[in-house]
């Protein structure tokens, strides 16, 4: 599904999926950083001390999802059901980057067994007035680039 081009897409049409809650509408979205782990291993016979690297596990920082406090509590339930152990809170999520006539899909990131590790809102400050900012971060075990 991915689209190539040669001017760069801009990040400011996308769309964000999750499973069980129908209108997301994420006003900014952190996407994860992947890294594989190095390995390091060496036969005993061999007569360098440098150990040879070969690739480990993946890991990845945290999707992390920020939108204007409207009164839902979509969110806030996902997470409580999470903290409160309550059985099947994974859920697939997905962040979809749009062209900029918001028709088709260039790049899309999905990310399986998601579930939320952090919930909270920005600062409540009298002196201002920017508006309240919901963020979810969200774990999960696998990440997918379609």
């Amino acid at each position: 599904m991915t689209v190539q081009r040669t001017d760069p897409y801009p990040g400011s049409s996308f769309v964000v999926e999750i499973d069980g809650v129908s209108e997301v509408d994420i006003m900014r979205v952190e996407l994860p950083r992947s890294e594989l782990d190095e390995v390091a291993h060496r036969e005993g016979a061999e007569p360098t001390r440098e150990a040879r690297k070969q690739p480990g596990l993946a890991r990845y920082s945290r999707l992390v999802l920020h939108r204007s406090l409207d009164g839902r509590t979509d969110l806030y339930d996902w997470w409580s059901q999470a903290r409160d152990g309550a059985p099947a809170v994974d859920r697939n999520v997905a962040v979809s980057l749009l062209d900029e006539s918001r028709s088709s899909t260039v790049w899309r990131w999905e990310f399986s067994a998601a579930f939320p590790a952090a919930y909270y809102f920005s600062p409540l400050d009298a002196a201002s007035s920017d508006i309240v900012i919901e963020t979810i971060e969200i774990a999960f075990d696998r990440m997918r680039i379609e």
